[in-house]
């Protein structure tokens, strides 16, 4: 009976363990798609004002380094590590791959492929390009953003409902007692 509980208790804590990273992967990745509407629009603004895509991440990635001292986000180490990369001689579009591999969230590698797409064609209208992507960035946020607030109003549900249960309770109860009496 002690073995049987035993490997009882090593699957709950290997359960537990795997629910727990799966939560913190989830609360990473709501992170990163939070931030990159920030991203992408500081990234158009500074190509728009005339920088290379190597000057304007060397620009983002100082700033997000002052942020990160501040906060730590999950963009900053992976805009860091880009940079580096970047200023070590590493061909872009490496970096780039690189960097999507690294935070493998589906926007960022909207992102990447954009930038990749303007390096093999040289396209003057990657600015355009940017500001529509920053565009759909900000609508999927305001989305991500209802959604939860859907989320946290639904988890409030339960709690709710217990609490005007209590206050039914302290109503009713004097008022069947003062009738019985």
């Amino acid at each position: 009976k002690i073995l049987f509980f035993e490997l009882v208790a090593v699957a709950l804590v290997l359960v537990s363990a795997r629910q727990r990273q799966k939560q913190e992967s989830d609360r990473r990745k709501t992170e990163l798609e939070l931030t990159y509407a920030n991203v992408v629009n500081q990234l158009a603004i500074l190509l728009r004002a005339g920088m290379t895509t190597r000057q304007a991440w060397n620009r983002i990635a100082t700033q997000e380094g002052k942020k990160k001292q501040i906060q730590n986000t999950p963009i900053s180490e992976h805009i860091y590590r880009l940079n580096m990369r970047l200023k070590e001689g590493e061909k872009e579009r490496a970096a780039y791959e690189m960097f999507a591999k690294e935070v493998d969230v589906v926007c960022y590698r909207r992102l990447m492929r954009i930038l990749i797409a303007n390096l093999e064609k040289g396209t003057s209208d990657i600015c355009s390009y940017l500001e529509e992507e920053s565009r759909k960035a900000y609508e999927e946020r305001i989305l991500l953003a209802k959604k939860r607030g859907e989320e946290a109003s639904t988890k409030m549900l339960l709690p709710l409902m217990i609490m005007m249960v209590l206050v039914m309770a302290i109503v009713l109860i004097p008022a069947i007692i003062s009738f019985s009496t």
